[in-house]
């Protein structure tokens, strides 16, 4: 069918790598020519033109699914990631049986930090067609909530469907250098590795791995390679973390303000810097960025708890023993320990503290009667 055009619509076509324009001069009439219109604009990423053409479309036919799946993949490409869920949702109670449409939810509601619903999603779309993707994809849903197991499961299924899947090897690994498994995640990265040698995630992995297991100078060179690659922000952070490690600050330094000048709110960042001032006893600074870290992410333990040291270390008790204790309140983590032990110190301290104010109060009270007497004698 011809398809009839916009008043004065620019339909911008590449030919012989020159653009044409052309001008019309009739309006689309018919849901058919508002939804033909509306690919057109979308071929020629004219997003928010395409979007009104489908919403014509719906307008004049609610149920037309096609409509919702191609203007939910037209707000996906703008990044309007919750107008896309509010269409692909509307797709799928139309049409119940579209994978597709449900692997695309379970992408968007992951990318919104929604993790439990995109593995309704992607177990949905699993359902009517298991693909790599969906399942690798929810298998990492479950790496993120700790559901090593079921991930294992799905990654065990896309490698015997390929035993070439790079990322699921990948994947696994992770899972390995979580369970503390170190030398079967030292495999999987390595696998990885070999069939994507140039992938500088993978060879960061290894970096961080061998930064677990205590060799922070192999790490580094692990690290430096994936950062000659890409320069990313999260590799010159974890360098960072290697060379605190080593001893050397000034490295340390150098690649935490790399990756804070990109990221100056980044709260991991911010704890790094934190950590470097520590390690250099330059407490006030530690203090200050610890204080940073917290207020842009203030449900991590760890940071009141290096905030209470640094603290402590300064002098001031009262405000390490107030972060002791919010440490001590999260559940996370099996902090009681270390806790406790600071918790012992800052009241030693404390006691001691007290002590030598009262001693030093009855000292001056004493001198205080000494020279009232003395004043009393000289009178006479």
């Amino acid at each position: 069918m011809k398809v009839i055009l916009v008043i004065q619509f620019l339909l911008i076509t590449t030919f012989g790598g020159q653009l044409l324009s052309q001008q019309t001069t009739n309006i689309p009439h018919t849901e058919q020519e508002w939804f033909t219109l509306g690919k057109i604009n979308q071929k020629a990423n004219l997003l928010e033109d395409a979007i009104k053409c489908y919403t014509e479309v719906l307008a004049r036919n609610p149920s037309n699914a096609k409509a919702y799946f191609n203007r939910g993949t037209a707000y996906e490409s703008l990044g309007k990631f919750r107008n896309a869920i509010a269409d692909f949702k509307a797709e799928v109670n139309i049409n119940t049986n579209d994978a597709e449409a449900f692997e695309k939810l379970g992408d968007l509601s992951d990318e919104i930090g929604q993790t439990g619903e995109s593995l309704t999603y992607y177990s949905n779309a699993i359902r009517i067609q298991p693909t790599e993707n969906s399942l690798l994809n929810r298998s990492i849903g479950y790496l993120k909530i700790g559901y090593y197991k079921e991930a294992l499961m799905d990654l065990n299924q896309v490698l015997s469907n390929n035993p070439n899947n790079h990322a699921a090897y990948a994947t696994k690994g992770t899972i390995y250098f979580e369970l503390d498994q170190t030398n079967d995640a030292f495999k999987m990265y390595k696998k990885a590795l070999t069939l994507k040698p140039d992938n500088p995630y993978y060879i960061s992995n290894l970096g961080k791995l061998y930064y677990k297991t205590g060799s922070p100078e192999h790490a580094i060179t692990f690290l430096e390679r994936a950062i000659d690659i890409i320069p990313d922000d999260a590799f010159y952070l974890e360098e960072a973390f290697c060379y605190l490690k080593t001893g050397d600050t000034e490295k340390a330094h150098n690649n935490a303000a790399k990756a804070l000048f990109n990221n100056p709110q980044d709260h991991e960042i911010r704890y790094l810097t934190g950590l470097i001032f520590l390690e250099e006893k330059k407490l006030d600074e530690a203090v200050e960025f610890f204080t940073l870290a917290i207020n842009a992410n203030s449900t991590i333990p760890e940071y009141y708890l290096k905030r209470a040291d640094a603290r402590y270390k300064n002098g001031e008790y009262a405000g390490a023993a107030a972060d002791a204790k919010i440490a001590e309140s999260f559940d996370k983590l099996n902090l009681e320990e270390e806790v406790n032990d600071l918790l012992s110190l800052v009241n030693q301290k404390s006691a001691k503290h007290i002590h030598s104010n009262r001693n030093q109060m009855t000292a001056i009270s004493t001198t205080t009667e000494e020279n009232e007497s003395f004043d009393e004698n000289d009178f006479d």
